[in-house]
């Protein structure tokens, strides 16, 4: 179970880096701010995700 949820935070990182880069890119500041706000959201997730594994180790 550890491996698949150490993937969850992999992949929900991944997420993150690409809406951070969607922001760089983005036209219009709303939808950049929007844009790094989920990516700051994704970053938490996965934060919690392996500081739960490190707990459970």
């Amino acid at each position: 179970m550890a491996e698949k949820d150490k993937g969850s935070a992999a992949r929900l990182r991944r997420e993150a880096a690409k809406a951070r880069l969607l922001a760089h890119n983005a036209d219009e500041r709303d939808e950049a701010a929007r844009l790094l706000d989920m990516a700051a959201m994704l970053e938490r997730e996965a934060m919690a995700i392996e500081d739960a594994l490190r707990g459970r180790g």
